[in-house]
């Protein structure tokens, strides 16, 4: 599944490597409900525990905002894990976008989740394959540059979710998050010709990728 988003947008959640960090901790009937309420502003009508597969799952029926009844289905069970990919979760790029969204769902579910920043390129397959080992799910992978890494992983494990910002990748256990930076890059480049006093605007892309061509397409 590709999903697009307008803008900027951030958030993801993942685990860490044997050792690194603790397991996720398991998701109760009353927080599922508490976040369902939160997330669809709605009331919560009915709320079941049932098996799927190897998954303990609550089954949910909401009455929203609108009027309209929706039922769904949340983990018992969540462990994410997030892989950030070179440059760290503080890089005020990306990593840091997903870490502060990683930290707001702990803070708000009291999930835990494991992280591991990469050092160099031949960590992206051996972190994604430590997480799935470990039945780690969903496993967020931070940037393009970990598609190819991510794309033979998620194969080896077809019962595990997965996902990647910034790339797609076409696997029925992948959620591919990608963005309209055609539409950032254009308003940047208004406040940019608004600030010029020299009538002329300048653009670096960091490399020269279909990614950086759109965002210099949408600043001039």
């Amino acid at each position: 599944m590709v999903r697009r988003y307008p803008l900027v947008c951030c958030a993801v959640l993942l685990t860490a490597l044997p050792g690194i960090a603790p397991r996720a901790a398991e998701v109760t009937l009353e927080q599922a409900v508490e976040r369902v309420q939160k997330d669809t502003q709605g009331r919560v009508l009915a709320a079941e525990e049932v098996d799927v597969g190897k998954r303990r799952v609550y089954r949910i029926k909401v009455l929203t905002r609108e009027g309209s009844v929706r039922r769904g289905l949340v983990s018992a069970d969540d462990k994410p894990a997030v892989v950030f990919d070179i440059g760290g979760k503080f890089d005020k790029s990306f990593n840091e976008g997903i870490f502060n969204g990683a930290e707001k769902f702990k803070n708000e579910t009291g999930v835990a989740y494991g992280e591991f920043e990469i050092s160099n390129e031949a960590q992206r397959e051996q972190a994604l394959r430590n997480f799935a080992d470990q039945g780690y799910s969903p496993i967020i992978a931070a940037g393009f540059a970990q598609a190819a890494a991510l794309e033979k992983v998620a194969k080896e494990y077809p019962d595990l979710k997965f996902a990647i910002i910034d790339m797609v990748v076409d696997l029925p256990n992948v959620q591919s998050l990608v963005f309209k930076e055609d539409e950032g890059s254009y308003l940047v480049g208004m406040l940019a010709a608004m600030a010029s006093k020299s009538g002329k605007v300048g653009f670096v892309g960091g490399m020269d990728i279909p990614l950086i061509r759109k965002f210099a397409c949408g600043y001039v």
